[in-house]
This record gives C-alpha cells, sequence and structure tokens, in this order.
C-alpha cells in the first residue's frame, strides 16, 4: 500500500518538506511507517521519538493501523515565544 508522509519542524532537514510516499505491507502502522524513516535517516531517529503523530489530520497513536492512500503526519514538539 502506498503511504504520504508529512513531516515539519527538523525532520524537513531529512525529508524536505513536500510530503513524500512510501510503500509499506498491508497492515502496516504508523510505528512501522515511523521505523521505516528511522532506517532511511538514523539521524532523525532521536526526533521522532518525541514527535506526535496524526492520521489524516486525526492525532493517532502509534499502534493505529494504515490504509492504502492515507497521510500520516509527523508533529515535532515545538516551542517558541
Amino acid at each position: 500500500m502506498r503511504v504520504t508522509v508529512l513531516c515539519w519542524g527538523h525532520l524537513t532537514d531529512y525529508f524536505g518538506s513536500d510530503g513524500f510516499e512510501v510503500e509499506l505491507p498491508e497492515g502496516a502502522t504508523i510505528q512501522i511507517a515511523v521505523t521505516l524513516l528511522e532506517q532511511r535517516e538514523p539521524k532523525a531517529a532521536g526526533l521522532t521519538r518525541r514527535c506526535r503523530y496524526a492520521l489524516d489530520e486525526e492525532y493517532a497513536p502509534l499502534e493505529t493501523p494504515l490504509y492504502d492512500g492515507c497521510t500520516v503526519a509527523i508533529l515535532p514538539p515545538m516551542s517558541g515565544g
């Protein structure tokens, strides 16, 4: 199945800001998608451990199953002033 991944914050340094598609096996979860990204770019692993995740614009836990055509957003913690 094909899933679109969107990244923000420091993760755009590793994956870009335009989003991209990944091929995942049927039954994959957000955790499996994140693990794939960490394997693709190990420097991002420290960031993804502190992120929140969304599936089709709704916050979702790592164990949430994905489906063909869905969008996963990786939302790093932000601070500002």
